[in-house]
């Protein structure tokens, strides 16, 4: 007799993913403020929920803006709030 398994993955609802992202107190704080790189971090853990593996060029370059500080469409770098707290430090 063989025994056969059977493959499958049971997947996460987008609320799992939802609540996982409010109980992170650090990025629901950022997305309040209007920080890039917790919208980025946001968009990406929303994006690995979806089923859609194709990511558009376009979305990466974003994705890489906001990471380094800089929202949309905007050439200026926003600090964050670790910046912050570096202020005045010298």
């Amino acid at each position: 007799m063989v025994r056969l398994f059977s493959t499958f993955s049971v997947r996460r609802s987008f609320e799992d993913d939802y609540q996982d992202i409010l109980s992170d107190s650090r990025l629901v704080s950022g997305l309040e403020n209007n920080d890039p790189v917790a919208m980025a971090e946001w968009s990406r853990r929303m994006t690995r929920s979806m089923d859609d593996d194709s990511i558009a060029p376009e979305w990466e370059d974003m994705m890489y803006d906001l990471e380094q500080g800089r929202m949309p469409g905007d050439s200026e770098v926003h600090s964050t709030e670790e910046d912050a707290g570096d202020e005045g430090e010298e």
